[in-house]
């Protein structure tokens, strides 16, 4: 065969064959490109989605505990009636089951959030409070809280 048709036959595989190679890669590169973003999407969603959890939940445990606190400081409960002591014995409650809602309760350290907060309603009602006993059970729910958050922050900041 001569040189030349060697040449052309090469030049015009070369034309040919470049394109479809070059058309392959761009088709994987942008399938790869695909699912790269739609797992960028699925972790901002679930991040963005976590956040708010942790925002609520955090708010809510404040909520409680504002609630509750002055309920067990002699002083301040001198100066409720008893329907401004129900009425916040209520919200309370009502923020209690909420946090319920938020939490996993397959998790122990939810658990023992909703036990401690749970036993703080109930200490409420008593007729004399026990303040060592309430300062501890807020002290537990503050730390126990801390935790959970801190464990879900960590799980955001690893996810991004």
């Amino acid at each position: 065969m001569n040189i030349e048709i060697i040449s052309a036959l090469t030049a015009l595989v070369a034309v040919i064959v470049g394109p479809i190679v070059s058309i392959y890669i761009m088709k994987n590169q942008n399938i790869n490109n695909i699912r790269i973003a739609e797992r960028n999407i699925h972790a901002s969603t679930v991040s963005s989605s976590r956040q708010k959890w942790i925002d609520t939940l955090r708010d809510s445990i404040a909520e409680f505990q504002a609630l509750i606190l002055p309920l067990s400081v002699h002083a301040a409960i001198k100066h409720y009636t008893v329907d401004d002591k129900l009425t916040r014995v209520e919200r309370a409650t009502y923020v209690l089951a909420k946090i319920s809602l938020l939490i996993n309760p397959k998790e122990d350290e939810h658990i023992k959030l909703l036990d401690n907060m749970s036993g703080l309603l109930s200490a409420v009602n008593e007729e004399e409070v026990n303040v060592v006993r309430f300062r501890e059970s807020q002290k537990n729910i503050t730390i126990i809280a801390q935790n959970i958050l801190k464990k879900e922050w960590n799980a955001i900041k690893s996810a991004v």
